[in-house]
């Protein structure tokens, strides 16, 4: 492997030549997706962040990594689509994860940055391996219901890839302990 300059690392988001090349365990991985996977058939609601009522794309994120023990820094923006702003989400999106330099080095378990087919508004849902292969789990409106659910990769257009930050995982999650 050659090693980069510091100029030449790519950049985005908040990752920066600073900050270490962390990993995930398979442990917390497993438990991320088990917390997606826990998630789906739970119905979308536009800006919803409660699984026991609804939740859109976001509110699924915030829902999993709840589920699984991490700590969130910041208000996500509930409103980016009202007011045509994707910039929101990728600011939020940002300040709560890593950017991987590109698709290539996303795993199962990193949060997958999508646009969506024919509205060109961004989309937010989490790598999987599943029955389709690799899959996308999100919550999206379809069919004039919408659920959380798992889809086939290779229908999205991935805009951007992150992952999670390891030391932001409490050691008090069940999901994290669990075999």
């Amino acid at each position: 492997m050659t090693e980069q300059r510091e100029d030449q690392r790519p950049q985005g988001g908040t990752a920066t030549s600073a900050q270490p090349d962390v990993r995930l365990s398979a442990e917390v991985r497993a438990a991320i997706i088990a917390a997606a996977r826990s998630l789906i058939g739970t119905p979308f609601l536009h800006q919803g962040r409660d699984p026991k009522v609804g939740v859109d794309c976001q509110g699924f994120i915030l829902c999993t990594g709840a589920i699984a023990g991490y700590r969130f820094t910041r208000e996500w923006p509930n409103n980016h689509r009202r007011y045509g702003n994707d910039k929101l989400l990728r600011e939020a999106l940002g300040a709560e994860f890593r950017k991987l330099p590109s698709l290539e080095h996303a795993q199962p378990a990193d949060v997958i940055l999508v646009e969506l087919p024919r509205r060109r508004n961004l989309h937010v849902g989490i790598m999987a391996e599943g029955e389709f292969g690799t899959e996308l789990i999100h919550s999206l409106a379809f069919d004039n219901a919408g659920a959380v659910k798992a889809d086939r990769f290779s229908r999205w257009k991935v805009v951007d890839a992150f992952t999670w930050y390891p030391e932001r995982f409490t050691a008090h999650s069940s999901l994290l302990t669990a075999n």
